[in-house]
């Protein structure tokens, strides 16, 4: 008897296609290939609009390779209780806010003045030693803030108030125009880097500002909360107490305002370091 011929084994192309077998098989796949798949992060404005913020006026104020500095819009009576909303989100937004005032246009001038971006002005401040910088500034001119009087310690006389002034006019009355830059970065000393802040008149280049802002944070938990073209305001979360912490902090505010905190305010070293004494609130302006 003949022997049988063997059936060729089947070969895929020779299987019967089954929808729901097939379907079966690549289903698997599929869904691994979707769980694998990056996920878009939400946006700045998702995010803040996800904690109750209204982003109707969020727009691109100074534009950056590194990141882009955003201006929410704010009334001026708002802006230091909405400065308090958005701090505690710092990390979670990957932004710091500042609240910000113009009148004289020059906070709006100064990225197109300083030439360093931000990422250099950083680097600069990296090798920086504050305490060293403010000594160098001392020494270049020893006989003008050689000038300042010494004055008495008045334990009776701080803590300085926290009187916010940069979203006002020198009335007291509101401004028309204040927003709240938010900054790309989690760190409250690089927060004038990203708006190049300084290096006119006394006031000290925008590097000085992260080195100086650095080392007052690290001591003093002090960080910047508004600034206009000549002020800076800055909240302080351990501020120093006593007469000899705080106559030295005197001397630092003293050089890093070019004098004009003393000269121009205070009048004497002692009287300064009485409204620091215990204060979360410190002041700034430069003519």
């Amino acid at each position: 008897m003949a022997a049988r011929p063997r059936a060729a084994p089947a070969t895929c192309s020779t299987w019967p296609f089954d929808p729901m077998r097939h379907s079966l098989i690549l289903l698997p796949l599929v869904l691994a290939a979707c769980s694998t798949a990056p996920m878009t992060s939400p946006s700045l404005a998702e995010r803040l609009q996800q904690h109750g913020f209204d982003t109707t006026s969020l727009v691109v104020q100074i534009e950056d390779p590194t990141g882009d500095v955003f201006r929410l819009d704010v009334a001026a009576g708002d802006a230091i209780a909405t400065w308090m909303r958005l701090r505690p989100l710092t990390d979670e937004l990957g932004h710091y806010p500042v609240v910000c005032s113009d009148e004289s246009g020059t906070l709006l001038e100064l990225p197109e003045l300083n030439e360093d971006s931000p990422a250099q002005i950083k680097a600069s401040a990296e090798s920086i030693d504050a305490a060293d910088w403010l000594a160098a500034r001392e020494a270049d001119d020893p006989e003008y803030y050689g000038e300042v009087e010494s004055g008495e310690w008045d334990p009776d006389l701080g803590p300085n108030p926290a009187n916010w002034t940069i979203p006002f006019d020198l009335d007291g009355a509101p401004l028309d125009e204040v927003w709240i830059a938010l900054v790309p970065t989690t760190s409250p000393w690089e927060a004038l880097a990203h708006l190049r802040y300084g290096h006119w008149n006394e006031c000290p280049p925008s590097a000085a500002h992260v080195a100086v802002h650095r080392s007052w944070h690290e001591r003093f938990g002090a960080e910047v909360v508004a600034v206009s073209g000549d002020t800076v305001e800055m909240r302080v979360t351990r501020p120093p107490s006593g007469e000899e912490a705080c106559g030295a902090l005197a001397r630092e505010q003293f050089l890093y305002s070019g004098g004009d905190l003393v000269f121009q305010g205070a009048e004497t070293l002692g009287t300064l370091a009485s409204l620091l004494n215990g204060s979360g609130y410190w002041f700034f302006w430069w003519d």
